[in-house]
């Protein structure tokens, strides 16, 4: 499907929201999955019809055929496939530590042919996670790149990946740009975790320099379809000198050319200062409460929403005294948050500023929900910017204290109550503890 609208129209779905905050990553990457299944079908002509039946590309023939290295002798074949049947076969994770090394101990020059990097290693992650010793997986992950370095790149975008979480832990983060380039190298889709952990975790200092760096070779690639998501960091960070009240000619000016400085397609009134003027004053505009009535009308509902998400940014930089770039974080959280959750609810409530932890839990669920898992950083940024949403609309006088204490534990509890079964399964967690 080619979507002919603009990134700031409304999007075609009638949601009433920008395209570029709707259904412009899902329109790119559907575009992306076609142009590949139409290459696919042009290169392998005697695929049986139907093309989109994936089951009958498969003859019953294949599915019992081993898989085969050519690089290998048969008897070399044979080993592995005997190491994997004995592997398969291991429940504890100790034991599939102990076969992992025989085969390093005993066939090293197998390694890289055992395709480790499709399942055995990824195996290792949760039952460390579950044994409290993710420190003992990441010292045989270093043990692993140091001794067998080309059978670590076959997935080093993952492995580092674990890596940095756990430098993260550890208060290493000045070793994390080591771990970076690859990202680049490979254009790995894991790229975008890596941006979303660095943000949510406040460490845009290492994050910026990165994109600066590498800024275009992610919009000009096509292995990221999701470039505009990974670039925003840099973006939000180049309007920080406008992000203060009272802003100054030479602020504007700053501003501007951080901007042009970035090669990139920007609208053409972002470089006026009247815009920059504009965004000052509603950012950091009095405090007063807002009108509690839903309006009727979908396309001032949303103008409606626009501004407390605006003006809340500005909260979150002058009352919380984040910095910029985290602020920013946390202001497109909120936005994703509040359109989904009166888009689930506008119908069934008369109030604007009526919350329930039920339908708050409902709603970042829906938000973060990846197939068959959560995405542990989206979940916590997301009930973490709701949190101090709360605070926000008690200074503006749309919550009283009672409400906001109220709803801001009942966050607080069910976040934290889960961490444990969070512990389990995502190592994440191992850095992002509590609410608040």
């Amino acid at each position: 499907m080619s979507v002919d609208i603009g990134r700031n129209d409304a999007c075609h779905c009638g949601s009433g929201k920008k395209y570029k905050k709707c259904c412009l990553i899902s329109d790119q990457e559907n575009e992306k999955l076609e142009v590949l299944k139409t290459k696919y079908i042009a290169e392998n002509t005697d695929l049986p019809e139907p093309w989109d039946n994936p089951e009958d590309w498969i003859s019953s023939d294949d599915e019992d055929t081993p898989y085969k290295d050519p690089n290998l002798t048969d008897e070399q074949n044979e080993l592995l496939d005997k190491w994997w049947d004995d592997f398969r076969l291991l429940k504890d994770y100790k034991a599939q530590i102990a076969h992992l090394n025989l085969l390093f101990d005993t066939m090293p020059d197998l390694v890289e042919y055992a395709g480790l990097e499709n399942e055995a290693i990824f195996e290792l992650v949760a039952p460390h996670l579950k044994d409290d010793k993710y420190d003992d997986f990441i010292a045989f992950l270093l043990n692993f790149k140091e001794r067998y370095p080309e059978a670590y790149k076959l997935a080093d975008d993952y492995y580092n990946y674990y890596v940095i979480v756990w430098l993260l832990v550890n208060d290493r983060q000045n070793e994390i740009p080591n771990y970076l380039d690859i990202y680049i190298d490979k254009g790995s889709e894991k790229l975008a975790e890596v941006v979303e952990l660095l943000r949510s975790t406040n460490n845009c200092k290492i994050l910026i320099p990165f994109l600066e760096k590498n800024y275009k070779v992610i919009i000009e690639s096509e292995a990221y379809w999701n470039a505009w998501f990974l670039i925003q960091p840099l973006l939000d960070n180049a309007c920080a000198p406008c992000l203060k009240p009272n802003i100054a000619d030479r602020d504007i000016a700053k501003t501007i050319l951080n901007l042009k400085n970035i090669d990139y397609e920007f609208i053409d009134e972002i470089f006026e200062p009247s815009y920059w003027q504009t965004m000052s004053t509603e950012l950091f505009k009095p405090f007063e409460p807002w009108p509690n009535k839903i309006p009727a009308n979908k396309t001032a509902f949303n103008e409606l929403l626009n501004k407390v998400s605006t003006q809340y940014l500005g909260f979150l930089i002058s009352k919380k005294e984040f910095s910029s770039n985290y602020s920013f974080h946390l202001y497109h959280k909120i936005n994703s948050f509040i359109f989904e959750y009166y888009e689930q609810n506008s119908k069934k409530s008369k109030s604007l500023f009526k919350f329930s932890i039920k339908k708050i839990d409902e709603t970042i669920i829906t938000l973060t929900k990846n197939m068959m898992w959560l995405n542990y950083i989206e979940l916590h940024s997301l009930f973490l910017t709701t949190y101090y949403f709360m605070e926000y609309l008690e200074l503006c006088g749309n919550l009283d204290s009672e409400e906001r204490t109220k709803i801001q534990q009942e966050i607080s509890e069910l976040f934290n109550s889960n961490r444990r079964n969070f512990l389990d399964y995502y190592e994440e967690a191992l850095i992002i503890k509590s609410i608040p």
